[in-house]
């Protein structure tokens, strides 16, 4: 490619003033080479690429065509690789051949050198006034290489000296800025020291005082000049200095940051006047010009020790108080539920004598009123057992089914009693058997039922059950009591689930109850990790829901005896002339053992009685029993302790009679302490007989 025109030269102008001239292309290709390069350097010619014989001193940082065209208005130097030799010149962009012309010659600074190259004048020019210039620059090239040494070491140095004036004045800049922050900073810390709330003490190495705030000073009651310089340990009651002095010195050698939560217990500091109070110490270090120093914050606990103290006799008189309280409600519940069971139960042994039919309506008027008294009064005991917190569940394995069942013939008597229709309905993909508190349900539902039938004066009251989810062997269960009843207004909806509400006073006087129903129904949902609500239109209707998970039952749950299986429990006995199972009763209460007596009399057993535990313990010995009914309150020897005497005499003798409480208490921790001493079973005060009969069958059916 030959292009001189188009820098204004011919191609002889162009060969013979720059006969060291080349082109190159945007590829970095060379497409020309003058002739005296090509000679001085065989191994650049046309095709070469330009940095495989080219490296480009200045400018610098030139890495591509692009780059170097940016910089063609400079003055180029190029050394050229694997020989000696540099270029000095310009470059010329050609835009209509697109490439790159280097218009130069060797930066030669000695005459000499050409003819060290292999070179001759007539190599740089042959003809042309340039021939002349290029003669006067070689006459003046080593004045001019002399020159341009000195100018470039003066600039050198005088560059250098600019830069060493302006290093000094940014140094005395930065100086004067530190001085001012360190000011600024020391003076920040001086306040800061000063107002701080504790008291702050720094300490060397030593142990002795180097600086205090006044707080400090306040706080022991010394003044500035008494404490500095002074050991740290007249801070510090005798009694605990040498062993400070080991700790500090401990401190020197391994030394961390320690806050005011880690300080060690029960420190305390010795004032000027020799009283001594309670302190909590954080600590933290610093390597100074003077070695280790440490500053010590130190915070008076009085207060706060006074008021840990004060909490913890209030926390203690409030457990005194709740233990009061529980031993009040057992007080309460062994109280009432005893005469009431003398009412109930001698009333039920009337009502089973021959009676005409004035005496039997009267009676069971006697009945019905201590029944209605006596859910009152278990209303009462576990509205009170809620406010104390101590309503607990018991959890169990259980059947759904059976216990739905047993809630419906149980409500079936009030629905038929007031001629109204009873549905209960269990979707079939409800799981049957299940692990929480089955006594609880069967409570939460008798008393939505109970509502039902009660406000209900016609029509139907409908059970449903239904089964929401079930995943991560977790049934969640969804139960509905819907009746025909009077139905609720908007207004009092959402206050029956509160303590002592209901829908208004005409509805207390017609229908009686306490308003405390709701209210445990929705602590025991709660409790069992559910909700309950209510859906209501007045005049139409209500239905009460709640929605209770519960686990699967793991263990397998057996069936209840079937109604032919209870009818003769002991069928061989009786044919032979045998003797019936005997049972112990141990009661001190004469009404209740007389009630008690009588019901195991008409059940067909054999019953003898004692009054206290230690006749039990006594008769025990004497004699063998099929079961034991152990009143848990009795005078001299309790039933509690009794059954721990009896199990110790059967670890010994081996054997195992199963014992039953008859207990009054509404706590379950009573309870809890029935299966801890080794009762195997339980029946509450006032006792029913079906219930009594159920029990006992449960027991003596098993092997003696």
């Amino acid at each position: 490619m030959v292009f001189p025109h188009k820098v204004g030269i011919s191609p002889d102008q162009l060969s013979t003033v720059f006969p060291f001239h080349f082109c190159f292309d945007p590829t970095l290709t060379l497409s020309q080479v003058g002739h005296s390069l090509a000679l001085l350097c065989p191994g650049i010619a046309e095709g070469a690429s330009f940095f495989e014989n080219f490296k480009i001193e200045r400018p610098a940082y030139l890495v591509d065509f692009e780059s170097i065209l940016k910089q063609s208005h400079q003055l180029f130097i190029l050394q050229v690789k694997h020989l000696d030799v540099k270029l000095r010149g310009q470059m010329k962009y050609v835009p209509e051949a697109g490439s790159l012309l280097f218009l130069g010659s060797p930066w030669l600074t000695d005459p000499a050198q050409i003819g060290e190259l292999g070179l001759t004048i007539s190599d740089f020019a042959t003809h042309d006034n340039s021939i002349d210039l290029l003669q006067v620059l070689q006459a003046q090239n080593i004045a001019l290489a002399d020159t341009q040494k000195l100018a470039k070491r003066l600039t050198l140095q005088q560059a250098e000296l600019k830069k060493i004036n302006t290093a000094m004045k940014d140094e005395m800049a930065v100086r004067k800025e530190a001085e001012e922050k360190l000011l600024e900073g020391e003076n920040i810390f001086q306040i800061l020291f000063e107002s701080a709330s504790d008291g702050i003490v720094i300490v060397s190495a030593q142990g002795t005082i180097e600086m205090v705030n006044d707080h400090l000073l306040s706080l022991f009651g010394y003044s500035r000049i008494e404490v500095l310089g002074q050991p740290v340990e007249m801070l510090i009651p005798s009694r605990f200095a040498e062993q400070h002095v080991q700790y500090r010195k401990g401190f020197v050698k391994h030394p961390q940051n320690r806050p005011m939560s880690l300080s060690k217990p029960d420190l305390f500091a010795l004032r000027k006047n020799g009283s001594e109070f309670p302190i909590e110490t954080s600590l933290s270090y610093v390597h100074s010009q003077k070695g280790l120093v440490v500053m010590v914050f130190i915070m008076d606990i009085t207060e706060k020790k006074q008021a840990e103290k004060d909490l913890a006799e209030a926390r203690d008189q409030a457990i005194e108080a709740s233990h009061l309280k529980s031993e009040f409600l057992a007080a309460m519940s062994h109280e009432i539920r005893t005469p009431m069971n003398g009412v109930i139960g001698i009333t039920d042994l009337l009502m089973e004598t021959a009676l005409d039919e004035e005496q039997r309506k009267l009676l069971k008027m006697v009945k019905d009123s201590g029944a209605s008294l006596l859910y009152i009064i278990n209303d009462i005991l576990d509205t009170s057992k809620i406010e104390a917190g101590m309503l607990q569940l018991e959890n169990i394995d259980f059947d759904l089914s059976s216990e739905i069942e047993g809630v419906s013939d149980l409500m079936t008597i009030r629905t038929k009693e007031k001629q109204l229709v009873l549905i209960t309905q269990i979707q079939s993909d409800v799981p049957r058997h299940l692990y929480g508190d089955p006594g609880r349900l069967r409570q939460i539902l008798i008393n939505l039922l109970g509502n039902a039938i009660k406000f209900t004066l016609k029509g139907t009251v409908e059970l449903q059950i239904e089964l929401k989810a079930l995943e991560d062997q977790k049934a969640t269960i969804f139960f509905s009591v819907k009746d025909t009843g009077i139905g609720i207004s908007a207004r009092v909806q959402s206050e029956l689930f509160q303590p002592y509400r209901q829908a208004d006073q005409s509805t207390a006087r017609k229908f009686g109850g306490t308003g405390l129903g709701l209210a445990i129904c929705r602590k025991l949902v709660e409790l069992m990790g559910g909700r309950i609500g209510v859906d209501s239109q007045e005049g139409i209707g209500s239905r009460f829901w709640f929605i209770v998970p519960f686990d699967l039952a793991t263990n397998e749950i057996p069936q209840p005896l079937q109604q032919e299986d209870k009818k003769e429990l002991y069928p061989s006995c009786k044919e032979a002339g045998n003797t019936l199972p005997k049972i112990l009763l141990a009661e001190d209460n004469n009404v209740n053992a007389l009630i008690a007596m009588k019901m195991l009399e008409r059940l067909g057993y054999d019953a003898e009685r004692v009054t206290n535990g230690r006749e039990a313990l006594d008769a025990f010995n004497r004699n063998s029993y099929r079961l034991i009914l152990m009143d848990c309150q009795m005078p001299e020897m309790d039933g509690y302790e009794t059954t721990s005497e009896i199990r110790a005499i059967e670890q010994k003798t081996g054997g195992h009679v199963p014992i039953v409480a008859i207990t009054a208490s509404a706590l379950s921790s009573d309870l809890e302490r029935c299966w801890s001493v080794g009762m195997d079973d339980h029946i509450s005060k006032p006792i029913d007989k079906q219930l009594l009969a159920s029990i006992i069958e449960r027991w003596v059916s098993q092997p003696f």
